[in-house]
């Protein structure tokens, strides 16, 4: 005969939106020039080139700024 096993499992995101879930299970926020939007993404991601953000935490792409370089 014939087995079937049917497996279903809900992955809620533990971490809200600018942060990241760090290798020991804590929430921490991005850097300095990365964002997260969770519903995009379940690591924080670097800004495009040549944009900056102002802080940590970062919730989208649109929060990176053109950047004044020197």
């Amino acid at each position: 005969g014939q087995t079937t096993i049917k497996v279903s499992f809900v992955f809620t995101e533990p971490c809200q939106s600018g942060y990241q879930m760090s290798e020991t299970g804590v929430c921490e926020s991005c850097s300095i020039n990365e964002y997260r939007d969770s519903i995009e993404s379940f690591m924080c991601q670097s800004c495009p080139d040549n944009r900056i953000t102002t802080g940590e935490a970062t919730t989208v792409v649109t929060d990176c700024l053109i950047g004044m370089f020197v």
